[in-house]
């Protein structure tokens, strides 16, 4: 979807979860990001996105079929939306993109 703050590719200080075990065990699939952006948000961490030459991450519907994809990127959101509502999700990308380093 070309968000950077879902890519899944991320390097993390492992204190960041400590505690947080029971918690991370009943989040759904791709709750998981959106779970990592609170705890970098609440934390005042800060991300970078790094460009990565001639690496991409191909979308769902390149991977799977477009009816396959489409499915998956709708499942991808119900995980993200179980785990935060729309309103946070918008501020989480506003929060982390004034926080980014790079």
């Amino acid at each position: 979807m070309g968000i950077d703050y879902i890519s899944g590719e991320r390097v993390l200080p492992v204190d960041l979860l400590a505690g947080k075990e029971a918690r991370l065990a009943a989040l759904p699939r791709f709750g998981f990001e959106v779970f990592l952006n609170r705890r970098l948000i609440e934390t005042g961490a800060r991300d970078a996105v790094v460009p990565w030459p001639e690496v991409a991450s191909p979308s769902k519907a390149s991977k799977q079929g477009p009816r396959a994809g489409l499915g998956a990127d709708i499942g991808m959101m119900g995980d993200i939306f179980r785990t935060i509502g729309a309103t946070e999700c918008l501020s989480q990308i506003r929060a982390l993109r004034r926080r980014r380093a790079v």
